[in-house]
């Protein structure tokens, strides 16, 4: 394999990331988003590999951009059912490892996405956990078994912290400081350290949660059961989706996949009047302005009281 093949210059990528302090779930990320690209390559490029546009004229690199436009229109493909957004983070890992190989001299003269329009992401209602919805599942939890306990404090850590799916399997149990009601969040998302506050009831459960959990020699806080009452692992981000699926529908509740959970402490809190830069640093965003674009648009119950009272105020000058 010659240094310019696409996985070659993948994987060049990816170890300069890597070498650049970014997370392990940030480079994953990466590699998933580009290998989807990378392997709709070979049916559909008339070249058999990536050199043809690497150090070439101009008129290749036109011609790249239109495969590459061509790969993410097939993207919107209904049989796929890709959201939107996963189709705006496939343009945004493109234009970022074009952009690489137009820096590395790798691409010339320019990267075929530097006009590249930006997919539209529409403005959609997020699926969010209400609160009467998540005190229901709560309540329907047992609190016969360590496996509970552990579920228990998974839901808490969902709902009140705002933690990511992998966040919650990544941590440790020195991350929880349950006198402090304090959780550092490690190489979180863009490999960013936080402290988010927890719920009170985490405390108690957290304990109840050690001293019933089988022996278990690792750091990580979440394991998986064996299925004969004992630790098979470290729990995964998929062993806990399906632990939501199966405590949901025991619940008699629609099943809330873990983001869902996250998006409910957002809209609960700002709903709540808590200051969009505190949510914002809580969910690790990287700026205010983030919070507010997937959130402000949606944030009903403020804008309806204060409708009210201005209606009143109204109503009582017209007499």
């Amino acid at each position: 394999m010659t240094t310019h093949t696409p996985h070659a210059l993948l994987t060049q990528f990816l170890l300069a990331k890597r070498a650049a302090g970014k997370s392990p779930r940030t480079i994953e990320w990466y590699r998933e988003q580009l290998q989807t690209y990378l392997d709709w390559l070979p049916a559909h490029l008339d070249w058999d590999r990536l050199e043809a546009i690497v150090f070439c004229a101009s008129s290749c690199a036109r011609r790249a951009e239109g495969k590459i436009e061509a790969y993410l229109a097939a993207q919107r493909d209904p049989a796929l059912a890709l959201s939107a957004n996963t189709v705006a983070a496939r343009y945004r890992a493109l234009k970022i490892w074009f952009g690489w190989l137009t820096q590395r001299k790798k691409l010339w003269p320019a990267s075929p996405m530097a006009e590249s329009e930006k997919p539209h992401v529409p403005k959609v209602v997020v699926d969010y956990v209400k609160p009467a919805e998540f005190r229901r599942l709560y309540e329907a939890l047992g609190s016969d078994s360590w496996l509970d306990h552990r579920d228990r404090c998974i839901v808490l850590l969902l709902f009140w912290s705002g933690l990511r799916l992998g966040e919650v399997v990544g941590l440790n149990l020195g991350d929880v400081d349950t006198a402090a009601r304090l959780v550092t969040v490690r190489g979180g998302k863009g490999g960013k350290d936080r402290i988010v506050p927890c719920a009170p009831e985490l405390g108690p459960e957290l304990l109840a949660y050690l001293m019933a959990r089988p022996p278990w020699d690792g750091a990580e806080l979440f394991v998986s059961n064996d299925g004969a009452g004992g630790v098979r692992g470290v729990l995964t981000p998929n062993g806990l989706r399906q632990m939501l699926r199966r405590r949901c529908k025991q619940a008699a509740l629609r099943y809330m996949h873990p983001h869902a959970f996250r998006h409910g402490f957002a809209m609960a809190f700002l709903n709540a009047g808590m200051q969009m830069s505190a949510v914002s640093d809580a969910m690790g965003h990287s700026s205010e302005q983030v919070t507010a674009s997937i959130y402000a648009h949606w944030l009903t119950e403020g804008l309806s009281q204060e409708y009210d009272q201005t209606r009143r105020r109204l109503l009582a000058r017209m007499g």
